[in-house]
């Protein structure tokens, strides 16, 4: 706090570790017997601006509560969202709204609450229940299931009380508006009252919250913690989609989890689209399950996460998944993960391109000029008679002579590679197993030289042909 001035508040409100910038203004303007618009009038703020202002405070907005109100400009910035704009929110410019985040789609311009959390510190709303990230209370041991809305009107509950001079604002209430009698009054209802899901000490959903605190929204600046929000939040939507569309497939594990979490099994677009509190905790609690390596079911969670509308199952492919794109977002690690339980599902040229055999395989990332680059550094010499035994017949589209001589050196590059220029021709698409000579000629050449020379055989042979009955010079393998 700082020094008392002539425009400063005489009676002083000290914000508690934590709490939301409006729920600090909503308590200010209870302890001074008045409502936020009024409080806001004498501040010298639009009440419009205070709802704005617990995303993002501007430069006036700061410097104005620091004067009246001695609360220092860091501790202010600290009650608001904009640490976590870009990572876990997003707030567009002047305007403050907010859009939907990159991983679970809570706008955060309502807020979650813990009634035990509000039974104890008298009424303050927490800053950290407006993200997404958060679904449970690890301090109480409560699911904060259906406590984004009042059990008694089904509103979400504004933390601001607003202008209504027939009610003094109870931050223990909820102060959504609603129609008594005719006319439009408060619901009133306490909040501390409100039913939640207990959880057992040691509950995978609240072990879950605990890592997602310590790894997403401790660290949502860092590289990791983008990566493994980003884990999380694809494998999450992957949960639930699969828990609405295929039901039948839900596997033991997930159906203790919903059943932990209060409800029955997901239907339709609620499962998809819908992040709620309660889709929240079980998609992060079933991604977190999968990508634990100590947990004895990760494997067999983790491959029914990744079925796709058609299984994906049968004959082999060439690409590991046609939906391999839209895994991007859930970062390397997954992906990785991916690629190798794909290996035998795989033709022998998407196993070389995405490397699901060793124990790196990766989507290629090297560009057209890269690949070109290594491959001339393979001398041609190395492949005496290969090149022209893989060239397919001649067609309007034979591929080019540098996407031969790259395949050629990728070949070369395999432990323990092809046998014989018959399998590699396979493996290149060409069924056509020709000769050096029937390489060199095309089609109607060879045709017409076939017809001229005797000793075509000779020549497929590899011996210098001698013919004389040629039109032109003698033809020779080595031309």
């Amino acid at each position: 706090m700082t020094g008392w001035t002539d425009e400063r508040i005489p009676i002083g409100v000290l914000p508690s570790p934590g709490e939301a910038l409006d729920s600090w203004c909503e308590r200010y303007a209870h302890r001074l017997r008045t409502h936020t618009v009024d409080f806001a009038d004498y501040l010298g703020l639009p009440h419009m601006s205070v709802r704005r202002m617990v995303r993002r405070l501007t430069e006036g907005e700061l410097e104005l509560l620091e004067r009246r109100t001695g609360v220092g400009a860091e501790q202010l910035r600290a009650m608001t969202l904009e640490a976590f704009d870009g990572s876990l929110v997003r707030i567009t410019g002047q305007t403050r709204r907010l859009r939907a985040p990159a991983n679970w789609r809570f706008y955060g311009t309502t807020s979650r609450y813990c009634p035990a959390c509000l039974a104890d510190n008298g009424g303050r709303w927490q800053l950290h229940w407006r993200l997404g990230w958060t679904f449970a209370c690890t301090r109480h041991r409560l699911l904060l299931l259906l406590l984004e809305r009042c059990p008694r009107c089904g509103k979400h509950p504004p933390v601001l009380s607003g202008g209504n001079h027939r009610m003094l604002s109870r931050p223990q209430a909820c102060r959504s508006l609603t129609e008594r009698d005719g006319r439009g009054t408060r619901c009133g209802h306490p909040l501390t009252e409100a039913p939640a899901v207990s959880l057992a000490e040691g509950d995978a959903v609240l072990l879950s919250q605990a890592s997602v605190n310590a790894h997403v929204i401790a660290e949502h600046r860092s590289a990791a913690a983008r990566e493994r929000a980003g884990e999380l939040s694809h494998l999450g939507r992957r949960a639930l989609r699969n828990i609405g569309t295929r039901p039948e497939l839900v596997p033991p594990i997930a159906r203790d989890i919903i059943t932990a979490c209060g409800g029955e099994l997901l239907a339709g677009a609620a499962a998809m689209e819908i992040h709620d509190a309660r889709n929240v905790a079980i998609g992060t609690t079933l991604a977190a399950i999968a990508t634990d390596p100590e947990h004895p079911l990760h494997e067999d969670l983790f491959a029914w996460m990744c079925l796709a509308p058609d299984h994906e199952v049968g004959e082999l492919r060439e690409h590991p998944t046609r939906y391999l794109p839209n895994w991007k977002s859930a970062g390397p690690r997954v992906i990785k993960r991916i690629l190798a339980a794909s290996d035998s599902q795989l033709t022998l040229k998407a196993r070389l391109r995405y490397g699901t055999a060793t124990a790196e395989p990766a989507v290629p990332y090297l560009s057209e000029t890269d690949i070109t680059m290594r491959a001339t550094k393979t001398p041609g010499m190395l492949w005496p008679s290969w090149t022209l035994r893989l060239l397919p017949p001649k067609s309007p589209h034979q591929p080019r002579i540098a996407g031969l001589r790259r395949a050629c050196a990728s070949l070369m590059l395999v432990p323990g590679g092809p046998a014989g220029h018959r399998q590699a021709a396979r493996i290149m698409g060409n069924p056509h197993f020709r000769s050096n000579l029937e390489a060199l000629w095309p089609s109607s050449t060879s045709i017409t030289s076939a017809a001229r020379c005797p000793t075509m055989r000779a020549c497929s042979t590899r011996t210098r042909c001698r013919s004389t009955t040629h039109a032109a010079e003698p033809c020779s393998p080595t031309r």
